[in-house]
């Protein structure tokens, strides 16, 4: 512990040996045994901590009629110890796992060094037994080894508390901001807290907590808390009493002083509430309900029609968060709280509802009504223009989801818009890196704008710079994107380029990548994540269609470059061969990429019906 924990503790009292005595024997008593030779018994009892073997009781003539009818027990039977006369359930150590019976003890001890110096230490204890370790070595501990961990550790004086809490059995213990219960672990299970013993070395009777009234309130395991907070607030005990649960629960269970609503300062119980007595009665009729009250001083209530108002708000909504909401958005609107909910009463009479049986709305139903209009007008955009109360919220609701959906399917439009710039930003920023590397790649593309084409369902777009080519691979997620260095030593080298597919009617959108020799050879054809569409055979022949008109448009030298770049793409493919190149990743996983790539080729004159034998072919040389 740090030396203010020491100055914490100074005046902390011991826990007395007989606390422990009493938490060792609340655990469950055994009678080990186990045979020896010729069939006689060694026994242990966990409750005296002694042996004894079943021939010591024969020579010392102290076989009775109990012991005769313990050493012939059963497994799981009960059974006396003839040591300490301890009632016991008896176990085979050959048969069953003692390891297995681990037990657990939770102890709140009360003390006290003076009427106003009160201390509450709570010990966890368990109880393990053990045969043998995980070698197989047999161990003698059969008569139980106890340990005990300080959980938590309580001080009570007048007007305040102080809670110190270790939150496992090795971590040290650390002061906490709020009263909680000593023992909460429990197998990971949603459960507060063990159930647990209250020791009493002091009698509250002696101290000042003598009046604190818990009997009444508490739930069996939380005392320790209850105390905490009547240490510091001790109105709780006339609370409890007048039957003011709602807010004792607040402040036990939820730590929860609502100091802008109450005045703990107060004799009176109205003044406790800063209500004037005639109101404080008025109230009484709703069971001195919390939310009732938070309700009726958020809506600035007087009188006993403003207390039926706010309880008709508590019933109305399954939340007082959603109150809350509903008030602050008629103040918003500048409508009186009083006039909206006649209005939605309005709106529920007019609609024939009333219960489920009916064929109108409820006032629930009611409320959430308006409560969407509003909402709704909010997300359109309107709330400065739309009444607070039409006179038909169902039709004028129905009109505001029309509009909201507009406004929204816009405000994705826009935010899907600003997106897309940001991502042609940051391609266009890396593309300019890449530029100063591969100086003319700009240049090169305005010189191949001829090989744009525009067919009835397809075009083939030519980018302007490599900020183009980055998008296009950022947006489909290749291996251009993944490794662009491979592609523009290419484009610098002129063996090949890279040019886009698109549909006809979204240009704007990437679709297909394709790399292309000069002479209009397609190498690759590839879309997201290096996969091909259903569609891939249309493209082709598309392609096809492409690459004829292209040939008119080629000059003797782009002729000339593109058979050298045919010569360097079959050096390539028989390279891969030869190195047994595979695809690491995607679905083609564990192909030969030059067969792949191989597929992939559209060569001048190509014709679809190729495309199945370049498979066959391809499959052919996989399977040899």
């Amino acid at each position: 512990m740090s030396e203010i924990i020491k100055d914490d503790f100074a005046g902390m009292p011991e826990i007395p040996q007989h606390v422990y005595n009493e938490i060792d024997k609340g655990f469950r008593k055994y009678l080990f045994f186990e045979t020896v030779k010729r069939g006689h018994r060694r026994y242990t009892c966990t409750a005296c901590h002694q042996s004894f073997d079943e021939g010591e009781l024969v020579l010392k003539d102290l076989m009775s009629a109990e012991d005769f009818a313990l050493f012939h027990a059963h497994h799981n039977d009960e059974a006396e110890c003839p040591l300490c006369g301890a009632r016991a359930m008896v176990k085979n150590v050959k048969v069953c796992d003692v390891r297995k019976f681990w037990q657990t003890n939770c102890v709140a001890v009360f003390m006290a060094n003076g009427p106003d110096d009160v201390w509450i230490r709570a010990i966890y204890a368990d109880r393990g037994y053990c045969y043998k370790d995980w070698e197989g070595k047999v161990l003698n501990e059969l008569r139980g080894v106890t340990k005990t961990f300080e959980t938590a550790i309580y001080h009570l004086t007048p007007g305040r508390y102080d809670h110190w809490k270790a939150w496992s059995t090795t971590s040290p213990l650390v002061k906490e901001q709020n009263a909680t219960e000593p023992f909460k672990w429990n197998h990971g299970l949603y459960i507060e807290c063990f159930d647990y013993k209250m020791v009493w070395v002091t009698d509250l009777e002696k101290t000042f907590l003598r009046y604190h009234g818990a009997g009444r309130y508490y739930r069996s395991q939380q005392f320790v808390r209850y105390l905490c907070h009547y240490a510091e607030h001790p109105q709780l005990e006339m609370l409890s009493r007048m039957g003011h649960d709602f807010l004792v629960s607040e402040v036990v269970m939820e730590n929860r002083e609502n100091v802008s609503l109450l005045d703990w300062s107060a004799k009176k119980p109205w003044d406790l509430y800063r209500l004037p007595k005639q109101e404080y009665n008025e109230w009484a009729k709703y069971r001195y309900d919390l939310d009732v009250y938070k309700i009726f001083k958020r809506i600035n209530g007087k009188g006993r029609r403003d207390w039926e108002r706010a309880y008709e708000l508590d019933q109305s909504f399954f939340r007082i968060s959603s109150v809350y909401h509903f008030i602050a958005k008629a103040r918003r609107l500048k409508v009186e709280v009083r006039e909206l909910m006649n209005y939605i009463n309005r709106v529920q009479q007019s609609s024939g509802g009333g219960c489920w049986q009916c064929p109108g709305i409820t006032l629930h139903d009611a409320y959430t009504l308006w409560g969407d209009y509003i909402t709704l007008a909010e997300k359109a955009g309107k709330i400065g223009t739309v009444s607070p109360m039409p006179k038909d919220l169902k039709a004028e609701h129905d009109k505001m989801l029309d509009a909201a959906c507009i406004a929204e399917e816009r405000k994705k439009k826009r935010e899907w818009a600003e997106m897309r710039q940001r991502r042609i930003d940051a391609a266009q920023k890396e593309g300019k890196q890449y530029e100063r590397r591969y100086k003319g790649i700009r240049q090169f593309y305005k010189t191949v704008q001829k090989y744009a084409y525009k067919g009835e369902k397809y075009i083939v777009s030519v980018p302007t710079c490599i900020g183009d080519v980055l998008f296009d691979a950022m947006e489909l997620s290749h291996c251009v994107y993944r490794a662009p260095e491979r592609y523009l030593d290419r484009i610098k080298s002129g063996e090949s380029f890279l040019l886009f597919v698109r549909r006809a009617r979204t240009p704007n959108i990437p679709y297909y990548t394709i790399e292309v020799e000069p002479g209009g050879t397609v190498r690759q054809l590839r879309t997201v994540s290096d996969n091909q569409d259903k569609h891939v055979n249309e493209l082709r022949t598309f392609l096809a269609e492409w690459q004829m008109q292209l040939q008119d448009k080629l000059t003797p030298k782009e002729r000339e470059v593109a058979a050298a770049s045919r010569e360097l793409r079959i050096e390539g493919y028989t390279t891969l061969r030869k190195n047994k190149v595979e695809v690491r990743n995607g679905h083609l996983r564990g192909q030969f990429l030059a067969d792949v790539l191989e597929a992939d080729l559209l060569e001048v004159g190509f014709a679809p019906t190729q495309t199945k034998k370049k498979a066959e072919r391809a499959a052919e040389r996989k399977a040899v």
